[in-house]
């Protein structure tokens, strides 16, 4: 019943128009303020089966294919299901599952697996999964990009605010907040300014 009442909903590429500013202008000025050796921190909250998470390191591995190849990347997903952390590691998908990915994302990303298709090691290895209560157990810190797209929409206006004082804490001073569409800041807007 537990894992029931948790919503995994999630896409790979789910916001078509916010993954294309993240790969043409935020990941790369983002990249450009790091040294060599220095690596960009991502942490995706409520990361469900792992498809946000691997869509980012994708979009990553993409503009490093021309530029930026020595900012290491650390992508730390997390979410309250266990369940969905294991299938995140995993890294196994239905044809279903990839129907927003491209034929060419899907060869060079994916292999193939008994009928399914598994996410590439590269891929795999940019992305550490962990269960986590977002709500209560420590945050990660020293992050540039904190992802956490509809799952404020679920919480009250007392769990909102803990949860974006978490990542105005977990934040470095010039990191990135990517909510969803439907999502704000609510009563904390004094902790961040709109970029985008």
């Amino acid at each position: 019943m537990y894992n029931d009442l948790l919503i995994n909903v999630t896409n790979f590429f789910r916001d078509p128009e916010a993954c294309k500013y993240l790969k043409t202008t935020l990941f790369p000025k983002l990249l450009k303020t790091k040294k060599t050796g220095e690596p960009l921190r991502i942490w995706v909250t409520a990361c469900s089966t792992g498809e946000e998470a691997y869509s980012m390191a994708m979009l990553l591995l993409e503009i490093q294919e021309t530029r930026f190849r020595d900012i290491p990347v650390q992508i730390f997903a997390t979410d309250l299901s266990n369940q969905a952390v294991s299938k995140a590691r995993i890294g196994v998908y239905t044809k279903q599952e990839l129907e927003q990915v491209s034929p060419k994302r899907l060869q060079k990303f994916f292999t193939r697996s008994n009928g399914d298709y598994r996410i590439t090691q590269t891929v795999r290895d940019m992305c550490v999964f962990a269960a986590h209560n977002l709500l209560s157990d420590p945050p990660f810190s020293r992050v540039d990009f904190i992802s956490c797209c509809n799952l404020l929409i679920y919480f009250d206006t007392a769990a909102q605010k803990k949860a974006i004082e978490t990542f105005h804490y977990a934040l470095n001073p010039d990191g990135f907040l990517l909510l969803g569409k439907p999502e704000t800041v609510g009563s904390s807007a004094q902790l961040f300014s709109a970029f985008n």
